[in-house]
């Protein structure tokens, strides 16, 4: 039986949110808020830390479905969303922010084969982490107890993905901070 989890990543009672209105209510909430970019930027550098200093935390080669959704509870996805699913793409900023690329080494989540490296941007980084940290979050509130029903889910390969998603989106918001200089000294 799946316990009972509540927390900020939207795991409540057993379920999973409706996905529309956990992605869509981030983006309205920060937009009633009327959130310069400085503070959108800020808010999402802090999510990603947060993230990356919890997952530094844990020996990803040992994660299971069986012990995975504490971690999957524990992850933010709100501002990354909110700053994707809004108008905000408009503002020259952001759209500069999203723009960016760089290279990320992902391993295929499904079957083994050796890691390469992608060129990505700012944007497909983002939406990586928020549909991986669902996906996680789905994968431990579906779990009942029996491994057998789950296909080979490499759930650690999925936490290392996401983990240098994070790194990349960090390692950019630290670039684009030299030039637009939004972001506290660490």
């Amino acid at each position: 039986m799946l316990e009972t989890i509540v927390g900020i990543g939207g795991l409540v009672s057993g379920t999973v949110l409706p996905l529309a209105d956990r992605i869509f209510g981030a983006a309205e909430r920060a937009k009633a808020l009327n959130l310069s970019f400085d503070v959108k930027m800020k808010a999402l550098y802090f999510e990603v830390t947060t993230n990356l200093r919890t997952l530094a935390v844990v020996d990803c080669g040992k994660l299971t479905p069986r012990n995975l959704a504490p971690l999957a509870a524990s992850l933010e996805l709100e501002t990354c969303a909110a700053i994707l699913f809004s108008d905000d793409k408009k503002n020259a900023e952001v759209k500069d922010f999203l723009a960016l690329k760089g290279k990320i080494e992902v391993e295929d989540e499904e079957v083994e084969k050796p890691a390469g490296n992608k060129q990505k941007s700012v944007l497909q980084a983002m939406l990586f982490i928020v549909q991986r940290v669902i996906a996680l979050q789905k994968i431990a509130a579906v779990y009942t107890g029996e491994e057998s029903a789950l296909i080979a889910v490499r759930i650690p390969v999925r936490v290392k993905n996401l983990k240098e998603h994070l790194e990349f989106l960090r390692k950019k918001l630290r670039e684009f901070n030299k030039e637009k200089q939004f972001l506290f000294e660490e």
